[in-house]
This record gives C-alpha cells, sequence and structure tokens, in this order.
C-alpha cells in the first residue's frame, strides 16, 4: 500500500494490516467507542450507552479493568436471554457490545460489520426514494458507512507512510488549550479553529492544517490532537 492508496482505500482489513498499531493500543480501543457511538441511540438501553463512556475511560486509563469488565457483562446479560433485543438494528448493536472491548483485528471488523448492519437496517425501515429503491438505498447506506468508518480510522492513525510531528514552539497556550477542549469535550466543530491558531503560531505543515479543516469526521484519538496534548 502507498501514502495514497492509504487516503483513498474503504478496506478497514487493509488499513488495520498496515496501520502498525498492536492489539490493545488506546487509540484502537477509541476506535471502538468512536464506532460504537454511530449506533448509540438504537442501543437498548442507559446502560449500554454508557458502556461507550466507559470505554473511552478504559482507553485513557481512568477505568480499572475489573471494574471494565463487570460493566461489560452486566451490560450484555439482558441480551444473552431475550431474543427479541437481538432483532433489527437494536440488535445489531449487540454485537457492536459484545466486541467493543476487543483490540484484535478479528474483533474490530466483527464489531464495524454490526454498526454497518445497524446503518443498512435503518435506511431500509427509515425509508427510500421512489426513484432508488430499497435495494440501491440499503446499498448507498452499507458503501457510505463504510467510507465514514474508514475515515474515522485515518483520523486515529494518520498516515503511516507520512508520519508528522509537531515542533513545540507550536505549543502556545492557544493551541493547547484548544487541542485539550477538542480532546475532553469530543468538541470536532473547533477543528478549524484550532487550525487557525496552529497556523498563527506558525504551522505549515499541510497534513496537519488539511486535517484540521478537512470534513472529517473527526473522532477522539484524533492523531493531531493527541500530538497537540502529548498524547502521541
Amino acid at each position: 500500500m502507498t501514502a495514497e492508496e492509504w487516503e483513498s482505500s474503504t478496506s478497514l482489513e487493509e488499513l488495520l494490516a498496515v496501520c502498525g498499531l498492536v492489539e490493545g493500543d488506546r487509540r484502537l480501543r477509541l476506535f471502538n467507542a468512536a464506532c460504537a457511538r454511530r449506533v448509540a441511540p438504537e442501543m437498548p438501553d442507559g446502560s449500554a450507552r454508557r458502556l461507550v463512556d466507559l470505554a473511552e475511560q478504559r482507553a485513557d486509563g481512568l477505568l480499572a479493568d475489573r471494574d471494565w469488565l463487570m460493566a461489560v457483562v452486566e451490560t450484555l446479560d439482558p441480551y444473552m436471554g431475550n431474543e427479541a433485543a437481538r432483532d433489527g438494528a437494536g440488535g445489531a448493536t449487540f454485537g457492536v457490545l459484545m466486541h467493543l472491548h476487543q483490540t484484535d483485528t478479528k474483533s474490530i471488523i466483527r464489531l464495524t460489520e454490526s454498526v454497518i448492519e445497524a446503518r443498512a437496517y435503518l435506511a431500509y425501515t427509515g425509508g427510500y426514494p421512489v426513484d432508488i429503491g430499497p435495494e440501491a438505498w440499503v446499498r448507498q447506506a452499507v458503501q457510505g458507512e463504510t467510507t465514514t468508518l474508514c475515515h474515522m480510522f485515518r483520523c486515529v492513525c494518520g498516515n503511516p507512510f507520512r508520519p508528522v510531528s509537531v515542533d513545540p514552539a507550536l505549543l502556545t497556550s492557544t493551541v493547547v488549550s484548544l487541542a485539550k477542549g477538542i480532546y475532553d469535550e469530543k468538541a470536532f466543530d473547533r477543528m478549524p479553529v484550532l487550525a487557525d491558531a496552529l497556523q498563527d503560531a506558525g504551522c505549515e505543515n499541510v497534513e496537519i492544517l488539511e486535517h484540521c479543516r478537512g470534513n472529517g469526521p473527526h473522532v477522539k484519538g484524533c492523531f493531531v490532537v493527541d500530538l497537540l496534548t502529548g498524547r502521541a
């Protein structure tokens, strides 16, 4: 794979194979959580949605493994004996929750497949334009979601074929404050503002500036924010 192929690939399996991240990496855990947020409204209850928040806390070392595993068991238990809860879009989130805590390639792929399945179901049941038809509409939804998840993964990893670093001189109080706020509050609408602050501080790195000003989606674990907050 080349740098250009990395940027355009819609195969998460290919991206995982060359990203250089190892199982258990914080960024993989945050990617899983970001994927789960895509279908969080379809999860059965607040406990399931809270598990996504806990996954982020665990990734950042703010939650002990024992507490995390207890939360996983408590959240999944209602699913186990309830087949009705595993139907439709809500049922697809069972696969998301099952693999949320696992960061091996196989589990990440299964998690993302469950996200795509849920989004496809929502596309089918939510209505479709008469000039397109249900099959084509669902196919578009699947392709769109697949592309989005790959964009999210690139947000977390950056481009391994074009590694970037940040000059300490760019870490002004404004830049660091903005980056911390974006991370803590998941306020990714501020990314263009961050780009302006970086440019004001003297940043000329096209990779960084274009990423901040791009359409995203950006997620927690964004490689630029990690660089600016000392997490990378």
